[in-house]
């Protein structure tokens, strides 16, 4: 299965103090790929 991800799970998983983090951390780490559009990485990092 291939998950494409939007800004918002990432930035969840990503920090701890965000109430979906656990959630979203279980769903980027779980099996199968992960498709992640250029622009969105742009936003992640700003």
């Amino acid at each position: 299965m291939t998950l494409l991800l939007d800004t918002g799970p990432i930035v969840a998983a990503l920090n701890a103090k965000d109430p979906d983090h656990e959630r979203c951390a279980v769903l980027i780490e779980g099996d199968g790929d992960l498709l992640i559009p250029a622009p969105v990485l742009v936003e992640v990092g700003y």
